[in-house]
């Protein structure tokens, strides 16, 4: 145990109203590990802020009136450290503004100019359902989002008047950059009865976070331009889809270049060498002209077997990346290119359910998704990929490409990590979830149909 212990940066604190009862939640960002506190222990941890001793944070705890006995502040530590959660010492300087694989907003001086560039023919209108609000682990503000929320009026949970219950640390314990909100069964504690946001009803959309006011935009940095794409996560975004030009365009016509757009957004930065498979690397400049000439061929036919050929055509390309035809494989063959991607989905949505499920309220829509979800990719492996490989209704394959579309031209499919089967194998994880006999990524609504089963 550390002398001086503290939250590490990795540890994400966040605050739950779950079934009416207050808890805390610490999460592992990198191993999803998680150590739930009530108030007296979440009390405790705070005080850990590198600056004390265990003698010390004793005594501090003491003067707050949430002290009994040693042994109960060596257990909250003790929790957190076998998490690995705790780390050494004083807080560390500012977090860095850029990092290997992404940036805050505002852009440095020398990306500033670089042009985004948006989806194309892509509008977007939100249905008003609050959906959005209620689907992810961390709503984020910076502090100038804060400062406006304040002075719009924060909702604040019963007893506090003084909105100090509302907002924490979005990493480790005691850095104040980036805050994270409240959330009640899963949703934003800012979100109404009526689906409504309470700081855009009472200041505007000006009033609202950042992310939140230019939700759904995802951004890319490619080098010499920043793409725009669109998540992949709310109904919205497909109906939006399916409907054309009905709705506001990604971005504001103001935003024009790096430098016009708001501090607080995460742009992930698309490395010079990407993995695409086989042990592979392609130059970042090489990868994007494949996925160009991807998104300039016709997007018909079946998704699944059409994301798999793609994998297979990058493979045998090589470092030139030089196909961007997608391989024709046979059913036989697309289904044997899915059977290690659907068991590590079916493995992955299940410890996500467990996860969900182990203190997530009925009413949270999260945990909700994490079920059906797990489900459905279940019911899938155990079935195999070759039953489940049926024509899919009509909306949800329209859903399907757009979905590839999106996610190619947003370089959402290019992986952060330095995996050696990186883009092939996320182009056939992509399609081990089309194959599911589930929405495809539409939150719980069923508006999109299943694929056809025998």
């Amino acid at each position: 145990m550390s002398s001086r212990p503290r939250l590490a940066d990795h540890a994400l604190l966040r605050r739950h109203v779950t079934d009416g009862q207050l808890r805390y939640v610490v999460h592992h960002a990198g191993t999803g590990a998680l150590v739930m506190l009530d108030e007296r222990a979440y009390a405790i941890a705070m005080l850990a802020d590198g600056t004390r001793d265990v003698d010390g944070i004793a005594l501090a705890a003491s003067r707050a009136g949430v002290y009994e006995r040693a042994s109960e502040i060596d257990a909250v530590l003790a929790a957190l450290a076998g998490a690995d959660l705790i780390a050494h010492g004083v807080e560390p300087g500012p977090m860095p503004a850029r990092a290997a694989t992404y940036f805050m907003t505002p852009a440095d001086e020398a990306s500033r100019a670089t042009p985004l560039q948006a989806l194309p023919g892509f509008r977007f209108r939100c249905d008003g359902g609050g959906h959005c609000c209620e689907q992810y682990a961390s709503i984020a503000l910076t502090r100038d989002d804060e400062a406006r929320a304040r002075r719009a009026g924060l909702k604040t949970l019963p007893g506090d008047e003084r909105a100090e219950q509302v907002l924490l640390p979005l990493y480790g314990g005691v850095r104040r950059e980036r805050l994270a909100m409240t959330l009640v069964d899963g949703a934003c504690l800012q979100l109404e009865a009526e689906r409504g946001c309470s700081l855009h009803r009472a200041g505007g959309p000006a009033a609202k976070p950042t992310a939140c006011r230019l939700y759904p935009a995802t951004f890319a940095d490619l080098g010499g331009v920043v793409r725009v794409s669109t998540a992949l996560e709310c109904g919205c975004v497909f109906e939006s889809a399916a409907r054309g030009d009905d709705g506001e365009p990604l971005l504001e016509p103001s935003l024009r270049v790096a430098g016009d757009l708001p501090g607080g957004l995460t742009v992930r930065t698309i490395p010079d060498q990407v993995p695409i498979g086989a042990g592979a690397t392609a130059a970042r400049a090489a990868v994007v002209a494949w996925t160009d000439a991807v998104l300039a061929q016709p997007d018909e036919g079946c998704v699944v077997g059409r994301a798999c050929g793609l994998a297979v055509a990058l493979e045998a390309g090589g470092p030139t990346v030089r196909a961007a035809a997608p391989a024709a494989l046979s059913t036989a063959e697309v289904a044997a290119e899915l059977a290690e991607p659907l068991a590590r989905l079916s493995d992955l949505t299940r410890r996500a359910r467990d996860s969900a499920d182990a203190w997530r309220s009925e009413r949270d829509r999260t945990r909700q998704l994490r079920r059906a979800v797990a489900a459905a990719a279940h019911a899938t492996s155990s079935r195999g990929a070759e039953a489940s490989l049926q024509p899919a209704a009509p909306a949800l394959a329209q859903a399907e490409r757009f979905a590839l579309r999106a996610a190619l031209f947003g370089m959402h499919l290019v992986e952060a990590s330095e995996r050696a089967d990186g883009l092939a194998a996320s182009l056939r994880d992509f399609g081990a979830a089309c194959s599911s006999p589930a929405s495809w990524r539409c939150p719980g609504r069923g508006r999109w149909g299943t694929r056809s089963r025998r």
